[in-house]
C-alpha cells in the first residue's frame, strides 16, 4: 500500500499507516523531494518536519539521514494543520487555538472602550470576535485559563463595568440572536460539526458510535469522575463539553440530561438543534451562577424566551439598569459598609439597608416617582375641549411613560371627554 499524499497550496503531506509504515514514509518522502528538485523547485528543509503516533517511529525519524549528507528533519508531537491544532500526545495541547483566543481577547478589550451602542458591540462579537478567536475549536483542546480570560473580556465589553458583575448573568442579558458566551459557541460548533460530518459521510456513523461507547465504558470504570480528562479527537471533545454542562452523549447519538427531554443529535431538525444545544449551555451557566453568587441563590433556571422578550421591550437606558441590577454589579450600602465607604444607610431616605433590594423595591424616595401619572399628549383636529363641552370627533391619544416603558409610545384613537381634564389636568396638551 503506497503512502497517502495531500497537497494544499505549497505544502505537501505524506502519510503512511499500518505494517511497514516507516519504509513507505521514507520512500514517499525521498521520491517527492527528488521530483520537486527535478522540476526546479527548492524544498525548504528548515520548514519540513515529521510526526508519528508511535514512539519508536518518532525516535527513528529523528536520527534518519535523509540526503546522505547529514540532513535531519525534526519530529514533532503537535502542530497547526488545516486551521486547527493536531496533537499526537496523551496530554491536552491546543496551542494554535490558545493563540487565537489571546488575540481575540485583546481585540475585545479594545472594543470595550469604543464609543459604540451596545447592540453594535454585540454584533461585532457575534460576527467577528467569536468566529476568529474560536476557529478550529471543533477539533482542538481549549485551554481553560485562556477561555476563562476570554469569557471575562467579552462579558466586560457587553456588561456593566463593575467587579461585582456575574458573567453568567451578563451573557443571559444580551439581545443578540445567538448566545455570545464563548463556552456556548464551542459546544454548539462541536455538535454541528459532528452532525455535518455524519451527514456527509454516513459510513462514519458506526465509527462515531463505537468511539462514544468506548469512552462511556471508560467513565463507568472510574466512578470518581464524570468528565473525560484527556479527550482525543472531535467526538471525545464534544463529549467533554457536554459533560461539563451536566449532559451525556450516548452511543445512539442522544444527548441525555437530568430532568430534561433527550436531544436526538442525528434526527432533530437542524433549525431546532441549535436552540436546543444553546439551552443546554445556558442552563449549565445558570447553575454555576447560583453557586458562585448569593443573589442568584435557589435560581435553578432562566426561561430564555421570556427573558429575551423582556429585554426587547425595554429601552436602551432601562436595559442597562436591568443588566446592572440582575448581574449583581450594583454596590449596596451594606457592601460599601464592608469596605468602609458607607455607614450602611440609604443616601436617599436614610433607612438601614441590607442589600440592593432596598433601592430596587423598598426605598420610599424612589417609590414616589413610580406613582407619577403617565404623560399624555392629545392630538386633535382643531378641537375645542373645555370642562363644559366634549368634542365629538375621534382623536389620537399618545401615551408615554415618564420612566421605563416602551421605545415607541402607544397610540389609541378615542373621543375625548371633559373627564380627561380631571384625570390629567396638567399633562394634557391641545394641538
Amino acid at each position: 500500500m503506497s503512502p497517502l499524499r495531500r497537497c494544499l497550496a505549497d505544502d505537501l503531506m505524506i502519510k503512511a499507516t499500518g505494517h511497514g509504515h516507516q519504509s513507505r514514509t521514507i520512500k514517499g518522502m525521498t521520491l517527492s523531494r527528488t521530483f520537486l528538485q527535478d522540476i526546479g523547485a527548492k524544498v525548504a528543509d528548515k520548514k519540513c518536519f515529521c510526526f508519528a503516533t508511535d514512539k519508536a517511529t518518532r525516535s527513528f525519524l529523528v536520527r534518519y539521514d535523509w540526503d546522505g549528507q547529514g540532513l535531519q528533519i525534526p519530529s514533532i508531537n503537535n502542530f497547526r494543520d488545516i486551521g486547527t491544532h493536531v496533537n499526537l500526545t496523551a496530554t491536552n495541547n491546543g496551542k494554535t487555538l490558545t493563540d487565537r483566543m489571546s488575540k481575540a481577547r485583546h481585540s475585545t478589550n479594545r472594543l470595550r472602550w469604543l464609543p459604540l451602542p451596545l447592540e453594535f458591540k454585540q454584533k461585532i462579537v457575534q460576527a467577528n470576535i467569536l468566529p476568529a478567536g474560536l476557529y478550529g475549536c471543533e477539533a482542538a483542546w481549549v485551554n481553560k485559563s485562556c477561555l476563562k480570560a476570554f469569557r471575562a473580556a467579552v462579558a466586560n465589553a457587553l456588561g456593566p463595568r463593575s467587579s461585582r458583575a456575574s458573567n453568567e448573568v451578563v451573557f443571559h442579558n444580551t439581545t443578540a440572536s445567538k448566545d455570545l458566551d464563548p463556552g456556548t459557541y464551542i459546544l454548539l460548533q462541536r455538535v454541528l460539526t459532528l452532525r455535518r460530518t455524519l451527514s456527509k459521510y454516513p459510513d462514519r456513523i458506526s465509527q462515531a458510535k463505537s468511539i462514544i461507547g468506548n469512552y462511556n465504558k471508560e467513565l463507568l470504570q472510574d466512578p470518581s469522575t464524570s468528565v473525560l480528562s484527556t479527550p482525543q479527537g472531535p467526538v471525545a471533545l464534544l463529549m467533554h463539553s457536554l459533560q461539563e454542562c451536566g449532559a451525556t452523549l450516548k452511543d445512539d447519538l442522544n444527548i441525555v440530561q437530568p430532568n430534561e427531554p433527550n436531544i436526538d443529535l442525528w434526527h432533530m431538525p437542524w433549525q431546532h438543534l441549535k436552540s436546543a444545544v444553546e439551552e443546554i449551555a445556558a442552563n449549565a451557566r445558570t447553575r454555576v451562577g447560583t453557586v458562585a453568587r448569593q443573589h442568584m441563590k435557589d435560581l435553578n433556571e432562566i426561561d430564555g424566551v421570556i427573558h429575551k422578550k423582556i429585554l426587547h421591550v425595554l429601552g436602551p437606558k432601562e436595559r442597562k439598569i436591568f443588566n446592572h441590577i440582575s448581574s449583581g454589579a450594583a454596590w449596596s450600602e451594606e457592601h460599601k459598609l464592608d469596605i468602609g465607604l458607607s455607614d450602611g444607610k440609604c443616601k436617599l431616605c436614610g433607612a438601614n439597608t441590607t442589600d440592593i433590594t432596598h433601592v430596587t423595591w423598598e426605598c420610599e424616595h424612589i417609590h414616589i416617582h413610580r406613582h407619577i401619572k403617565p404623560y399624555v399628549i392629545l392630538i386633535t383636529r382643531a378641537c375645542q375641549l373645555t370642562s363644559n363641552m366634549a368634542c365629538p370627533k375621534p382623536c389620537q391619544v399618545m401615551f408615554k411613560a415618564p420612566i421605563g416603558g416602551r421605545d415607541r409610545p402607544m397610540v389609541r384613537t378615542l373621543v375625548p371627554t371633559p373627564a380627561m381634564l380631571l384625570v390629567f389636568p396638567s399633562t394634557m396638551q391641545m394641538i
